[in-house]
This record gives structure tokens, C-alpha cells and sequence, in this order.
């Protein structure tokens, strides 16, 4: 199996309004085909609700899971937290 992947909200959000770079949207094509994992925060927040989710992401650091986000200051002070940020993708 290759590298998992929880996407943040912001990242879904603007993977729906294709507004990442060309290499951006590749990436996120092939992560979506993959089957990602969506936090319980991801699906509250994409409905409309607000809710802090850093004790949530702490959480998912144990599962060996690549968060997508493009918030990467806010995820700053999870040490192991692998992030991708699909605006930086070259």
C-alpha cells in the first residue's frame, strides 16, 4: 500500500473549485482515487459547522497518515505530522 492520506477542509474545498496549480490538481486526482480518509472535523466543517480540530489531527499522527492542507502553520506544533500542500507542488 502506498502513502495515506487525511485531507484538511481547506484542501477539499479547493480541490472541489479546481483552484490548485496543474501539478496540484495531478496530485489530488490520484490522492481522490485513492481513497482518502476525511477527518469526522472535515465532514462537520464542509457541512457548515466550525470546530477547532488540532486535538483531532493529533490524534491520526499514531495512523501513519499525510495530512493534505494548505493551513500548514496552523498544524505547526505536531511533531511527526507529515504535510503535503498541494499550492506547493512544482
Amino acid at each position: 500500500m502506498g502513502e495515506r492520506y487525511l485531507i484538511d477542509t481547506n484542501s477539499v474545498s479547493d480541490y472541489f473549485g479546481a483552484k490548485f496549480p496543474a501539478k496540484g490538481m495531478e496530485f489530488m486526482h490520484s490522492v481522490v482515487n485513492q481513497t482518502p480518509l476525511l477527518s469526522v472535523m472535515t465532514r462537520i466543517e464542509l457541512l457548515g459547522y466550525v470546530s477547532p480540530i488540532i486535538e483531532q489531527l493529533r490524534s491520526f499522527v499514531g495512523y501513519d497518515l499525510t495530512l493534505i492542507t494548505h493551513n500548514t502553520s496552523d498544524f505547526e506544533g505536531i511533531p511527526s505530522l507529515r504535510i503535503v500542500d498541494p499550492y506547493l507542488l512544482a
